[in-house]
């Protein structure tokens, strides 16, 4: 399931950049100042930068990170606190 929102993130603003620069393209800049093209994309890359290529790296990996406190919450693999509590003695609380 995270891997698809990570892919969707990822389409959303791949898709949403490929459009502003078709735009971009189409407009004749010149007539206002040299530097409109940069202003129009700027936001759009930011975004694809920012939150689009950590959502492909999410739908190709799974994960964010092999660190164990990270991953484990990604990965669905039990952390190293929920192994030992498991290890505990049925019915005796721990605390």
């Amino acid at each position: 399931m995270i891997r698809a929102i990570g892919g969707t993130v990822f389409l959303f603003y791949a898709f949403y950049l490929f459009l502003v620069l078709k735009k971009v393209l189409r407009t004749p800049f010149e007539i206002h100042f040299r530097g409109a093209w940069l202003s129009a994309v700027a936001g759009p890359a930011f975004g694809f930068i920012l939150f689009g290529l950590p959502g492909l790296y999410l739908a190709l990996r799974g994960l964010f990170s092999r660190r164990a406190g990270v991953a484990s919450a990604n990965s669905g693999k039990p952390s190293r606190e929920e192994r030992s509590h498991s290890k505990a003695v049925p019915g005796v609380n721990p605390l």
